[in-house]
């Protein structure tokens, strides 16, 4: 009675589920075995026989007919599949098998690929030698791709911008792939070659922040060389540049060129840097040095300056002022030509409400866009260490000038001061004429317009 109820439900099971096994792609007999057990216990039949279980694909193509096929594979097992199974269906889904095997054995060994491509890269870093004299010149640092193999240039351009070409990455992407580049030579190396980014990123940001931790954070994290390096860099420019000069002439930057006008400002500095203490910008104060053999130099021992004593003398007031006859009408005449224009072009659009004219400024600016502007370059001198109060500094300063003026080829050169020392520059230049002939004194605008104020107010 238990039997012929179970091939009962069997039966119903099957006719009931003849759609799910159409849908059925491609499954082995044991699979239609736990299908079917799993059908059995889902009707609340307890127990099910073995030779239930082996007359599954008796019982099968009994039900369902020639809507299931069953082969056998290589090792004897039996496949069943529908027989709506195209051969197109079955090619694509072998193929995609293909190829997923494919890629399990490829990626089986990527470990043994990436041990291979970095042992190949790091022996490439070593063996690239880029020659750099100390200090390194501008034009050394200019070409950062130097200091980068070409098969790790490759590499990043490969992983940071997929497979492209060389010409056509964008300058974000070619700064990325020298940025990553030059970390890892200056990484791989310990140190030894030193890439343009590693020398010149601490030295900007020293010049900037004066931060010492700042610096010492970028080369943990490997982004440029120590501290100690940075002061040792800056010794050697220091050296440098003091060895290529003679007693007759002032070390110049080399930004500076000759023969072109030059005007020097002259002004007291405050050594001290600006923070509550005067001492080192940053949270801790540099660390002590290790006891090791000095082999670059750090500080600068310069030889202390001792400036010749200035005896001022008697007082020589200034010289008779030469009136000097200006005729300015064509000047005056063509600037009130300009305002009458622009004053007609906004009436005339303000009565119209149509085209507005730029104020003043922009108007003058507009009138003027053919005018040939050029930049300026500003560049530091050494400075004089002695008080900026006593008259033989300020001679000093004069005679610096001078020099400076002969070095760059000039006629003459103009010297700007504030009061305090334009006040002392000019009874020097008063009393030696002949000597300072060449050199104009100029009082700086802030104190030219505060000095006009007094006049104002005195006046009026």
């Amino acid at each position: 009675m238990k039997r012929d109820l179970q091939l009962i439900q069997s039966t119903e099971q099957a006719s009931s589920d003849k759609e799910k096994f159409e849908r059925i792609k491609l499954q082995r007999r044991s699979m239609m075995v736990s299908e079917e057990c799993r059908v059995y216990t889902k009707l609340d039949a307890r127990w099910v026989k073995d030779s239930t279980k082996k007359h599954v694909r008796r019982n099968l193509e009994t039900e369902i007919g020639e809507s299931l096929q069953f082969v056998h594979d290589a090792k004897g097992k039996v496949l069943v599949y529908p027989d709506n199974l195209s051969r197109d269906e079955l090619v694509k889904q072998n193929v995609f098998l293909m190829d997923t095997v494919q890629d399990l054995e490829s990626k089986g060994d990527i470990e043994g690929l990436l041990k291979k491509s970095g042992h190949l890269l790091h022996n490439s870093i070593k063996k690239h030698s880029v020659s750099i004299s100390w200090p390194p010149l501008a034009s050394e640092l200019s070409n950062s791709s130097a200091f980068i193999p070409g098969n790790l240039k490759g590499f990043l351009q490969h992983l940071i911008a997929e497979p492209q070409d060389e010409a056509s990455l964008s300058p974000r992407i070619q700064r990325l792939i020298e940025s990553v580049g030059q970390d890892i030579v200056y990484g791989v190396t310990g140190g030894q070659l030193k890439p343009p980014k590693h020398l010149m990123l601490p030295y900007v940001i020293k010049t900037l922040t004066g931060s010492v931790e700042l610096i010492r954070m970028i080369n943990r994290l490997g982004h440029g060389v120590s501290y100690t390096e940075v002061e040792e860099l800056e010794t050697a420019i220091c050296i440098q540049k003091l060895e290529s000069h003679t007693d007759e002439s002032v070390p110049m930057p080399e930004q500076i060129q000759p023969l072109i006008p030059t005007t020097l400002a002259r002004d007291n500095i405050d050594r001290l840097e600006e923070t509550l203490s005067g001492g080192v910008y940053g949270p801790h104060p540099p660390r002590k040095a290790l006891n090791k053999p000095v082999v670059k130099k750090r500080t600068l021992d310069a030889d202390p300056i001792i400036l010749p004593p200035y005896n001022a003398g008697e007082r020589v007031g200034p010289p008779s002022r030469l009136h000097i006859a200006l005729d300015n009408r064509k000047v005056v005449e063509q600037a009130q030509k300009k305002n009458l224009i622009w004053i007609l072009a906004s009436l005339n659009a303000a009565s119209s409400q149509e085209n507005p004219v730029a104020g003043w400024t922009g108007f003058n600016i507009t009138t003027r866009d053919n005018e040939d502007v050029s930049q300026n370059t500003v560049a530091y001198l050494p400075t004089i260490n002695a008080p900026a109060t006593e008259m033989s500094t300020i001679h000093e300063v004069l005679i610096h000038s001078q020099k400076i003026m002969n070095t760059l080829e000039l006629k003459s050169i103009v010297v700007v001061c504030d009061q305090a020392i334009h006040a002392k520059a000019v009874e020097i230049l008063w009393k030696h004429k002949d000597k300072f002939s060449h050199i104009v004194p100029r009082l700086g605008a802030f104190h030219t317009i505060r000095t006009l104020m007094v006049i104002i107010g005195k006046r009026v």
